[in-house]
């Protein structure tokens, strides 16, 4: 492996996540959950897939997260921050 690739695993992990969050901000966005929230279903669906994929590496992610250097980090945070 690479530590470019296990970097890239990382960033679509960050990345994904950071999805997740605006996903579940726009459904709690009125304070509360109901049918109303169907319309936010859609969006779900590439980001559950980009963690499935991601799930399928958990051995690279673990690995590159455990030598994460600054730089990688300040690069993930990055990504998050968009």
């Amino acid at each position: 492996m690479s530590e470019e690739k296990g970097t890239e695993v990382l960033e679509k992990f960050v990345s994904a996540m950071d999805e997740l969050v605006e996903l579940g901000e726009d459904i709690f966005e009125d304070g509360k959950v109901d049918f109303s929230d169907v319309m936010h279903l859609p969006k779900a669906a590439p980001i559950l897939e980009k963690l499935y994929d991601v799930w399928g590496k958990k051995e690279e992610l673990v690995s590159e997260a455990r030598d994460l250097s600054w730089e990688e980090a300040a690069k993930l945070l990055a990504v998050a921050s968009k």
